[in-house]
């Protein structure tokens, strides 16, 4: 399956380069032509044309004509993940810095401008207000705006108007369990259903904290309730 995604992506790509001169041209590529593996876990066509396939065995950019997996920083140990290992996600942001995501959940940046890599993005996120402790997740959203999840809250950055807007994880869990609550009071919903609807991962999460707020898990705060209250 994962190689009809990445057939399936360079011929959309050599169409809409082949629109110009009216022959379509289709191509499919694999370890005979320069990638690491087979085994494609994700793309991302940058800025500049360059389409950058990640797979288990680490990083290519194929260009149109030829797949690179060699890079002068390849032979770095400090960049042994990016090249050697598998890639989980892709993102550009609106500065043109191609964000590397590795199995390990840590990330490298490539900058399309100067054309380096760096091995490690924490400190452009320091940079710019963003203090990550542990493992954290960044996307990449309209116009570039970079989203960045850690442990401790969210945070958003527009890098054309360098405008940081927080959002502690605490104050959105406690929306969470007051909708969960709601829900609780109001519907006939599983326990299960109301903890993945208002956001939660796993239904032990949700009634660890919900209990933490109430004081009862909340299979015991539904039943502590008159039927009279249910709709």
């Amino acid at each position: 399956m994962k190689r009809f995604f990445i057939f399936l992506a360079i011929c959309l790509t050599q169409m809409a380069a082949a629109q110009h001169t009216g022959n379509t041209a289709f191509q499919k590529l694999g370890i005979a032509d320069g990638l690491r593996s087979n085994s494609v876990t994700s793309l991302l066509a940058d800025s500049r044309g360059y389409l950058w396939i990640g797979t288990y065995q680490g990083l290519n950019r194929y260009d149109g004509y030829q797949v690179k997996s060699r890079f002068p920083e390849s032979g770095d140990p400090q960049l042994k993940e990016v090249f050697n290992q598998p890639i989980t996600a892709l993102e550009e942001d609106a500065e043109g810095r191609i964000w590397i995501e590795c199995e390990s959940g840590a990330y490298s940046l490539y900058d399309t401008k100067s054309a380096q890599f760096s091995v490690s993005a924490d400190g452009l996120l320091q940079s710019i207000g963003i203090r990550c402790k542990g493992k954290y997740k960044v996307k990449v959203g309209d116009k570039g705006v970079l989203w960045v999840l850690t442990e401790g809250g969210i945070y958003r950055y527009d890098s054309h108007t360098k405008e940081l807007k927080t959002w502690k994880l605490r104050v959105i869990r406690t929306i969470r369990i007051k909708r969960g609550r709601a829900l609780l009071e109001t519907s006939q919903m599983q326990v299960t259903d109301i903890a993945y609807a208002v956001g939660f991962t796993t239904v032990k999460s949700f009634t660890m904290n919900f209990k933490a707020e109430y004081g009862m898990t909340p299979t015991e705060f539904r039943n502590s309730k008159p039927p009279s209250s249910m709709s």
